[in-house]
């Protein structure tokens, strides 16, 4: 019997996140221990190892294949897309999908696989999914499941690995390729993207400062690039950096208020780290 997929959900203080999981297809929902609770004595009970996390709660399932991404779209619902070509929009209270893009992927084995989903934090009805055909969809919640509201064809010469949202001004979109290219979107004509920043290698999963829109942008040369969205470099941090990581830099993620970056990078073959950038690390 072929194994389902999942993702990890953890709720936490004060929002959610969501993490997608990459060695079974189904979706859990895992609750933390607030840090800041009123009785001032949760921080004592938490280590740094994990032991927060309490007992699954929920396992959404549904997905036949991997799954790539997930992402809250309100606070009862969440968006996923898997290797099986679908996209499922979850009910978080009742534990059922919504709404499944099978329709649209349908069963086509040459149907390009989904690599990254972002919903946009100023249209929580808005979500982008990138493609391994270099394409990025964008979807509207509230209209049909099966039709995307704008299809960006041949957004980047390879897979695109990455897409995401501004925070800071709603029609930009921001996506990443294995073409070493980082381009930026305006929803509003997406013939051509606003910019182009040509990149020394593949570039992972990036992120948009939710501050400021600066984008930090993780490399397979062991660096990150870091640009506003009209591709001038603020910083480079790169991989000779004693602190640096030694091998690609697959992912990074900016704190809220910019203060810090943290990056993941594969080091050696059985190595990963996770470096946290600030102060004079920069």
């Amino acid at each position: 019997e072929e194994e389902e997929e999942k993702v990890t959900i953890l709720k936490e203080s004060p929002s959610m996140s969501v993490r997608s999981g990459v060695s079974s297809p189904s979706v859990s929902l895992r609750h933390a221990l607030l840090r800041n609770s009123s009785s001032g004595h949760e921080d004592d009970k938490q280590g740094g190892d994990g032991s927060n996390i309490k007992q699954t709660l929920m396992e959404l399932k549904g997905h036949s294949k991997v799954v790539v991404a997930a992402d809250w779209v309100h606070t009862d619902s969440v968006v996923s897309a898997a290797w099986d070509k679908c996209i499922v929009l979850w009910n978080i209270e009742t534990g059922q999908d919504v709404h499944k893009t099978s329709d649209l992927t349908g069963e086509d084995l040459y149907y390009p696989l989904p690599t990254d989903l972002h919903v946009s934090p100023l249209k929580k009805n808005l979500f982008a999914t990138s493609y391994s055909n270099g394409t990025v969809n964008i979807f509207d919640v509230r209209g049909s499941a099966t039709e995307h509201s704008l299809h960006i064809s041949g957004a980047h010469e390879d897979t695109c690995t990455c897409v995401r949202f501004s925070s800071c001004d709603e029609p930009i979109l921001v996506s990443g390729g294995e073409d070493k290219t980082v381009k930026v979107w305006d929803l509003r004509n997406t013939k051509t993207p606003f910019h182009t920043i040509r990149c020394s290698s593949v570039v992972g999963r990036l992120s948009v400062s939710p501050k400021t829109s600066t984008i930090a942008i993780p490399l397979h040369d062991r660096s990150i690039r870091i640009c506003d969205t009209r591709g001038a470099r603020v910083i480079n941090l790169r991989g000779t950096h004693k602190h640096g990581h030694k091998g690609m830099v697959n992912s990074v993620a900016w704190a809220m208020d910019e203060s810090m970056l943290f990056s993941c990078g594969v080091d050696s073959v059985h190595h990963t780290r996770i470096l946290c950038w600030g102060g004079k690390n920069k």
